[in-house]
């Protein structure tokens, strides 16, 4: 499991990384009038990582419940068991976000709020609710399993992300051209993305011997 979830963090954390900077640029690739909702990518970006990382957490809980191997479980037992638990705290979810945006709607309509400040808000809600489930998680797990974070890992893949960054911000300038016309503006963001993922790659490559090994295992498989 620890390795497994290792492996999601060295591609989740550069998504995530990826998609906060090139928010802009992608939004006006599909319109240059959605560029001012950018806040509304970089929230929707990051609840979209802690729901992955929350939903590997309920796999693990899932994965080690044996309740439903047993011939002829007892309702109380299954009452109790995690393929019970995690379905409704699931539901529990859904519901609170239904009414936390149901009442956000209501009162935002009642000031008169603009579309982008609607959906900026809603993602925003989403991003927050997202975070006490995601923590209720780590605890049900922590509860059952010995389970840690492979932290040096993850600063390593970090600081590979913010290097990725902090290229794309010093060489976007010279490279992507915000024009109008699609077939002059899609190229250099198409190199811009691969400039900040080679570079990603490249430092992984070099300062982590997971990564190395997993790069070697990719490429012996394409041999």
């Amino acid at each position: 499991m620890r390795e497994n979830f290792t492996h999601l963090m060295y591609f989740a954390i550069p998504l995530l990384g990826i998609s906060i900077i090139f928010s802009k640029p992608a939004l006006f690739a599909l319109n240059p009038a959605y560029s001012g909702a950018t806040l509304v990518v970089v929230m929707l970006a990051s609840r979209t990582f802690l729901y992955v990382i929350t939903g590997i957490l309920y796999q693990i809980l899932l994965g080690m419940e044996t309740t439903d191997v047993e011939q002829n479980p007892k309702y109380s037992s299954l009452a109790k068991s995690k393929l019970i638990i995690i379905p409704t705290i699931n539901n529990i979810h859904y519901s609170l976000y239904i009414v936390a945006f149901i009442i956000m709607l209501f009162i935002l309509n009642s000031y008169g709020a603009s579309e982008l400040e609607l959906v900026t808000w809603w993602s925003t809600v989403s991003f927050i609710l997202q975070i006490p489930f995601l923590i209720y998680a780590w605890i049900l797990v922590q509860k059952n399993i010995k389970f840690s974070i492979p932290y040096e890992s993850i600063l390593k893949y970090t600081v590979a992300t913010i290097s990725l960054a902090i290229v794309f911000f010093l060489t976007s300038e010279s490279i992507v051209n915000y024009e109008p016309s699609i077939y002059n503006f899609l190229p250099s963001l198409i190199l811009q993305l691969g400039i900040c993922i080679g570079v990603y790659l490249l430092i992984t490559y070099v300062i982590d011997k997971k990564t190395r090994m997993l790069i070697k295992s990719i490429l012996s498989e394409f041999k």
